[in-house]
């Protein structure tokens, strides 16, 4: 979808959670209704708890935004290996 919502949400998950190493990796958005949208989120962190809520915080001034799947995917510490 080319509307422009879909850059505002990946521009803010992507650097609000810049600390804590965390990437959009799949984001969808579909129309459904005149100004009204949903959208599915996957995203990639480092961080052992982010939360699905904090992942929404980031695109929460968006009104038209109606429903909002969100996927977390954690990468294990490089550190631990």
């Amino acid at each position: 979808m080319g509307d422009p919502v879909v850059d505002e949400i990946r521009e803010g998950i992507e650097p609000t959670l810049a600390a804590r190493e965390t990437r959009v990796a799949d984001l969808h958005v579909w129309r459904v209704g005149r100004g009204a949208y949903v959208c599915a989120v996957a995203a990639v962190t480092h961080s052992p708890t982010l939360s699905a809520d904090e992942v929404r915080a980031c695109f929460s001034m968006h009104e038209e935004i109606r429903h909002s799947t969100v996927e977390i995917q954690r990468c294990p510490d490089q550190a631990a290996g």
